[in-house]
């Protein structure tokens, strides 16, 4: 009974979020229903072009306020999910987080960008071609696009970055390796499979070398595919690891969605995940 109403919670947060998307920034044509605005910015790191998805909060033009910037890989799938979420949490005199800034990366070439390290078989070719430019892509974000949104848009010194599946997977990889680029993590199902786990192998160390100074994490994993998928079992690893580590000023938490699959985990992993950053803020 428990699960059950538990999966009913999570049907009727999703229902919330479309009728949440339906009220935001209606423009003057009342058959037309704009929750952002794409923009483009040429990458010399990347050499390339790339696709921004940017949502503003509603008064955003009416105020000198500044406000926290979310980041989120895959916005073809998930730009608009986060952005009713973040909505529904923002409802109400007691809301569970500011309005904020939501940056969508449209993607090019997922594998490449999404990938810390290229994948190497025993025959020694790559599993998944053109993979491992996560690190490429890391000085894409630390170079050219944070400092782009920062100059255009009233940001504060809040950043959350959002990552699923190989997202996650380099949403822990940026944690662990270039934290101070985000206050706020949350990787929903992440691939840490990848590459034999070579990041998880890296993690251990890694965790007790640098300091995580007012830094939040979340963790979520889909807890349905657990006999069937290797993300579960790894994923279950980096909780375990940051159970050790001596960071007092951290502060993490991981949670497994059992009614989940690796695709409709994302929802509640950001309803959850996002209360979860804000909480006492």
């Amino acid at each position: 009974m428990h699960l059950n109403l538990l999966r009913l919670r999570y049907i009727l947060s999703a229902l919330l979020v479309l009728l949440i998307m339906g009220n935001l920034q209606a423009e003057e044509n009342d058959s037309l229903l704009v929750i952002g605005a794409k923009n483009r910015l040429f990458s010399k790191i990347l050499e390339e072009e790339r696709v921004l998805w940017i949502h503003l909060p509603a008064a955003y033009h009416d105020t000198n306020e500044r406000y926290p910037v979310i980041y989120v890989f895959d916005a073809e799938l998930n730009f608009t999910s986060t952005v009713g979420v973040q909505t529904a949490l923002n409802r109400g005199r007691r809301s569970h987080m500011p309005e904020a800034i939501i940056v969508g990366i449209e993607n090019t070439d997922r594998t490449r960008d999404l990938t810390p390290t290229p994948a190497i078989s025993e025959k020694g070719q790559a599993t998944l071609e053109n993979s491992g430019g996560g690190e490429r892509f890391a000085a894409f974000l630390e170079k050219e696009l944070l400092p782009m949104i920062d100059s255009r848009f009233r940001t504060s010194d809040r950043r959350i970055l959002i990552g699923h599946s190989f997202g996650g997977l380099t949403a822990i990889n940026i944690f662990l390796k270039h934290t101070r680029l985000f206050s706020d993590y949350l990787a929903i199902d992440p691939s840490l499979w990848w590459d034999d786990s070579k990041l998880l192998k890296e993690a251990s160390e890694l965790l007790q070398q640098t300091k995580l100074n007012n830094i939040r994490l979340f963790i979520a994993s889909a807890g349905m595919e657990k006999n069937v998928n290797p993300t579960h079992e790894k994923v279950l690893s980096l909780p375990d690891m940051l159970r050790t580590v001596e960071q007092p000023t951290l502060r993490w938490h991981y949670r497994r969605f059992d009614e989940e699959n690796h695709g409709s985990v994302v929802l509640p992993a950001l309803f959850y995940g996002l209360r979860f950053l804000y909480q006492d803020n």
